[in-house]
């Protein structure tokens, strides 16, 4: 029996428990659930901690060597302190580096572009990796808009890498033939990305290897993250989702409870507290049976809603000035609120919108898909082709505000 068959065959949450397991295992932005006051408040309560999986998997990877040059005359207890105060104050709003001043590092390439760092050819990846795989694609061609923007920031991950290249990988029916990628040699083994305060962790361990390590220049780059929308998927396991269900003061992951209670939001008739708690102690026994199973395919268990406007954040964003704008046509209200909406960080934004709609043109694949899954939520995204018009948009902004980034 499929998963998507076992969903609703099982009763209870299991449905929305595989929903929830969908969103947090696909590539959806971990800034959208994720603020930096959560790892700022983890890495503090866990300083004085040894209990904590995340603790043993990456703090204790430091070794004693790297966190003295690091930081020195701190202990691992301070250190986390130090970082936890770091991250909550750098991410009020400080501007960060841009690729072209502090290129990306192999950790942070990986973190950002985990399926693109990690895709050989020939590689035959499922439905919804490959959308991942051409959202990134899409995301990396914007945001870097030279050749030589690439190579400084992806051309330690991807080997050549080009243009060119991306454009014809990503036109590459299959997705995973056409592009001779080649995942660079690591002059370390970084301890295993396990939920995002371990991500900071493995960008510490990093540069720790340099010669002159300044620490607050990895919490540059995990900011940094948020900002250019690296992937939830690459930062989780199941065990983290159900054991944060399930906790009174969820600490290491809290933004899954966080999540989950959008999706119990999205629920009728379950408003009051004890029926929330009863819904999220369900959801996370269903969680918990699902952990090893397969994604469910949108072709078994289309998308509610909720699942669309969290997996789709900017799209989210931009349709209510799409839907009621003044314009006469959608796409006229889009390029109206994209001029109207220009910032310094304007490529930002509309790599991640590019990303997002290259992510549905290859996981739906079908007009009939796209509408059975997105219509309760987005009305404009009709079809295929209002999903080029809108990509068109955003580059045609990018060419004519933004020539020189």
């Amino acid at each position: 029996m499929s998963t998507a068959n076992t969903a609703r065959a099982g009763g209870g949450y299991r449905e929305a428990a595989t929903r929830l397991v969908r969103v947090v295992s696909s590539a959806v932005p971990f800034g959208s659930i994720w603020y930096p006051a959560d790892t700022g408040r983890f890495l503090r309560g866990l300083a004085p901690r040894r209990d904590v999986p995340v603790f043993t998997a990456a703090v204790e990877g430091l070794a004693p060597a790297d966190l003295a040059r690091l930081a020195p005359g701190m202990d691992r207890a301070e250190f986390l302190a130090f970082l936890g105060d770091a991250v909550e104050e750098d991410g009020g709003g400080t501007p960060f580096p841009s690729a072209r001043h502090l290129p990306m590092t192999p950790a942070e390439a990986r973190l950002r572009y985990p399926v693109l760092a990690e895709t050989r050819p020939g590689d035959a990846l499922p439905a919804h990796v490959r959308a991942d795989l051409h959202a990134e694609i899409r995301h990396a061609a914007v945001l870097f808009a030279t050749d030589d923007m690439l190579r400084a920031n992806l051309g330690h991950t991807v080997g050549g890498i080009r243009h060119d290249m991306l454009d014809t990988w990503a036109a590459t029916p299959t997705g995973c033939h056409a592009a001779p990628v080649v995942r660079a040699a690591e002059p370390h083994e970084e301890a295993p990305v396990d939920g995002v305060p371990t991500a900071l962790l493995t960008l510490c361990a990093e540069e720790a290897t340099r010669p002159a390590p300044e620490p607050l220049t990895a919490v540059e780059r995990f900011l940094r993250l948020d900002l250019w929308g690296a992937p939830l998927g690459a930062m989780r396991r199941v065990g983290d989702v159900s054991r944060d269900l399930r906790s009174d003061h969820p600490s290491p992951e809290g933004a899954y409870r966080r999540l989950a209670e959008g999706l119990i939001g999205s629920l009728p008739d379950r408003t009051d507290a004890p029926a929330r708690h009863s819904i999220l102690t369900s959801l996370a026994d269903e969680v918990d049976g699902l952990d090893g199973h397969p994604v469910t395919a949108a072709s078994e268990l289309p998308m509610s809603a909720w699942e669309a406007r969290t997996r789709y954040p900017r799209i989210e964003e931009l349709s209510h000035a799409v839907d009621h704008g003044d314009r006469p046509t959608a796409m006229a209200n889009l390029t109206e609120e994209i001029d109207e909406g220009c910032y310094a960080g304007c490529r930002l934004g509309l790599a991640a919108l590019v990303a997002e709609i290259a992510h549905m043109r290859t996981y739906f694949g079908s007009n009939d898909a796209l509408r059975e899954n997105l219509s309760g939520a987005f009305s404009w995204v009709r079809d295929l082709g209002v999903l080029d018009e809108a990509a068109s948009v955003a580059e045609a902004h990018l060419t004519r505000r933004h020539p020189a980034e």
